[in-house]
């Protein structure tokens, strides 16, 4: 795998980014070099959005509650942790996320 890194995809509503901003600066806490992707809608991004987030992906988001699935396909990484808007990391050990992906799947799944 060439690059690894986060999504968080925040649409259909405006706490949505509120809480992916509050998710990404817990990630950040305690892995500070993840590399985080935003997908969300042009009029919700703020300047200090760019200090968080490594990109900002806006074109052609929907505003839909599956915009999440629609995103997916478009990730800039070579292995994607998808994390919902409102999660909070509490621990440096997610660094060690991408090492629990069999490389033999196209896809892992949490509870």
């Amino acid at each position: 795998m060439n690059s690894k890194g986060f999504v968080y995809v925040a649409s259909l509503s405006s706490i949505f980014i509120t809480a992916a901003r509050y998710s990404a600066s817990s990630l950040k806490d305690h892995w500070p070099e993840a590399n985080i992707t935003l997908f969300t809608h042009p009029k919700w991004v703020v300047q200090s959005d760019y200090l968080l987030f490594d990109q900002i992906i806006t074109r052609d988001v929907p505003f839909h509650i599956r915009a999440k699935l629609w995103a997916l396909d478009k990730t800039p990484y070579d292995l994607t942790c998808y994390i919902d808007c409102d999660t909070e990391v509490h621990h440096e050990d997610i660094k060690y996320i991408f090492d629990q992906h069999d490389p033999d799947a196209d896809i892992s799944l949490t509870k």
